[in-house]
């Protein structure tokens, strides 16, 4: 006779396929990830990152303070600089605005939005090996309504391993805040 799984059974093995799908890249990533090795020099301060495949990943290194308050509708000034070694591991956050069509969302849950949004993110093969590289720099399209220069799409990882290339994404002001 044959044996046919409950319903109980079944939903736990359906939910156990679920999360495996939804945590996988997280688990790629921690798997290839080398905590260590990637920590670079900026001008407002050193930045430490991460290598995934042979790709020194660097994000949310802001490259000019808050936009807020006496700085809003103003020209960028530079960040302030820091002491120490920032970690450079999460996304910064968006420009403020109503919707996000641009599908960088992180894993299904929306980057948090800020007008302290002048971050970039970089994505290189190579740290101080004397290595001319092009640099392809990535300003996200959305009308200056919505989009960001974060998240899954724009991970730049795989071209940049492939292709020997620096990319760099970065968020902006956008709507009246631009």
């Amino acid at each position: 006779m044959e044996h046919v799984p409950s319903r109980r059974t079944f939903v736990k093995q359906a939910s156990l396929l679920v999360a495996g799908v939804h945590f996988a890249p997280w688990l790629k990533f921690v798997a290839a990830a080398d905590l260590g090795s990637a920590v670079a020099d900026t001008s407002a301060g050193r930045v430490r990152g991460v290598v995934i495949d042979g790709v020194n990943v660097f994000k949310g290194i802001p490259y000019g303070a808050s936009t807020s308050g006496k700085n809003r509708f103003r020209a960028p000034v530079k960040p302030t600089p820091w002491t120490g070694t920032r970690d450079a591991l999460a996304y910064g956050a968006t420009a403020p605005q109503t919707s996000d069509n641009s599908g960088t969302t992180a894993a299904g849950s929306p980057i948090q939005q800020s007008e302290d949004c002048l971050v970039l993110n970089v994505f290189t093969p190579g740290l101080k090996d004397s290595r001319k590289r092009p640099v392809m720099v990535w300003l996200h399209g959305g009308g200056f309504s919505s989009g960001s220069g974060s998240g899954r799409i724009l991970d730049g990882t795989s071209l940049a391993h492939a292709d020997t290339v620096v990319i760099v994404p970065l968020n902006h002001r956008l709507n009246v805040l631009g």
